[in-house]
């Protein structure tokens, strides 16, 4: 979801990638957290890829993607100190996303990305930042979004992924068995995680609240889908301050009663 567009200068976005500390609200206040072991660049110049970014007038600067990998597949740890398997792999990973990205344009056409490591978390994620730009024969600048919303693009990033998981037989996360019962926000997810391993304690958010109710309902058994697990669920969420908002295919929305806020929950007891 990130591209520059209204989220300040693209320094910002640098320095979250690259940046062995980061500033983080976790709760109700901003934290400065360190990443141990620090970022490492694995691909470009942040120099150079400032200028660019500074350069271009387009509302939509720069794609983020991440390829995060279970901590059973890539040994964050090996790849630290320079496993020459994983490196490899993480390579050729590399060099097929990037020809999935720019798919039919040459790579003399393709403004250099930045690529980078977080491994504080005990799990290898690479981090992408590209310019969403490409050169054009005439030397100009042509705007290029290597994600559009289009159902073609979106079938092309399933079948790379497919065919990555698949040649070096790493978890699929869209197999079935590993789908999970229920799915909070992300943002949520990831400040509970962040908070864990600073060792905070945070009360719990109305996502979490809902979330307890709907597994404790379901670990008693007898709800046969979706609709009888939210009518079993109707006392509990009014002593919650929340009802249902909105249900579609995937998830359900949830609003609190007193201030009108809307919050969504996933996964499989969630979807219909």
């Amino acid at each position: 979801p990130y591209s520059g567009a209204g989220e300040g200068p693209p320094k910002a976005a640098v320095d979250y990638l690259l940046g062995a500390a980061v500033q983080k609200r976790i709760g109700s206040a901003p934290e400065t957290l360190r990443r141990d072991p620090p970022p490492e660049l694995l691909i470009g110049n942040p120099t150079l890829t400032l200028m660019v970014l500074n350069a271009l007038r387009t509302k939509h600067r720069y794609s983020v993607a991440t390829l995060s990998f279970d901590a059973g597949d890539i040994d964050a740890q090996a790849f630290n100190a320079g496993d020459p398997v994983s490196r490899r792999q993480i390579g050729q990973t590399l060099n097929l996303f990037f020809e999935s990205a720019y798919c039919g344009i040459p790579p003399a056409a393709r403004l250099h990305p930045l690529v980078g490591t977080h491994t504080h978390t005990g799990r290898l994620e690479v981090n992408i930042l590209m310019p969403r730009a490409v050169w054009r024969a005439t030397a100009s600048i042509a705007s290029h979004n290597p994600h559009p919303p289009m159902q073609i693009q979106q079938k092309l990033w399933h079948h790379y992924l497919d065919t990555i998981n698949g040649r070096f037989d790493w978890a699929d996360p869209m197999a079935h068995d590993r789908r999970q019962l229920i799915k909070l926000p992300d943002w949520l997810t990831k400040m509970r995680r962040e908070a864990e391993r600073q060792g905070l304690l945070l009360p719990a958010t109305g996502p979490e609240q809902v979330a307890a109710l709907a597994k404790e309902l379901w670990a008693k058994g007898n709800v046969p889908d979706r609709e009888a697990l939210i009518n079993f669920m109707a006392l509990g969420l009014g002593e919650l301050g929340v009802r249902v908002h909105k249900v579609n295919d995937k998830s359900v929305r949830f609003e609190s009663i007193k201030t009108g806020e809307h919050f969504r929950v996933g996964g499989l007891l969630f979807s219909n």
